[in-house]
């Protein structure tokens, strides 16, 4: 008897990501590698399908410390119209390539004052329900390692509820 293949997990990148992630290795063992598509997401850089199916209702957003200081000071209305749209999703996150910290002491290049960076993400989260997630010192571990850890926070986000959403389906149609 041949036992049923899993379910494909499948990364969707959106096609205006300009500094995609690599995702690992899977950590959820009831699924395959599905790989990565590209393709235009609605809100957000990145989610999740299973057996090439519809986009999960979760979305993440990734921004560098720069771009999220943009985002707060002369991009700030395009960009709450983008957390709009992102609200409107079960899950959703903004993964931060910086630590608090980074946030809090500002960058040399930017008019944003720490603060008000800080009170936006706060903002943010009780207005629109965006989690800010915050993947690590960018001062300490460099931008790169800072982005590669980013992704693998992305990846085992999109991976979890991939899994839930696994098993509340086979839970939907178990027969009573």
């Amino acid at each position: 008897m041949t036992r049923p293949l899993k379910p494909a997990l499948c990364f969707i990148q959106d096609s205006r990501e300009q500094l995609p992630f690599s995702f690992g290795t899977l950590v959820r063992k009831e699924f395959r590698d599905g790989g990565t598509v590209v393709r235009a997401l609605g809100a957000g850089d990145y989610s999740v399908c299973i057996d090439s199916g519809a986009p999960l209702s979760i979305r993440l957003e990734r921004k560098s410390h720069t771009d999220l200081l943009g985002c707060v000071g002369r991009e700030r209305e395009r960009f709450e119209r983008e957390l709009e749209k992102l609200a409107e999703y079960d899950r959703k996150a903004i993964i931060i390539e910086a630590s608090a910290d980074d946030i809090l002491q500002g960058h040399e290049r930017s008019q944003v004052s720490p603060r008000a960076a800080m009170a936006s993400l706060l903002c943010w989260y009780a207005r629109f329900g965006i989690a800010p997630i915050f993947a690590g010192s960018w001062r300490e571990r460099g931008p790169a390692r800072t982005h590669a850890r980013a992704g693998g926070i992305a990846q085992r986000m999109l991976e979890e509820y991939a899994g839930h959403h696994l098993e509340e389906r086979k839970n939907d149609v178990q027969p009573e």
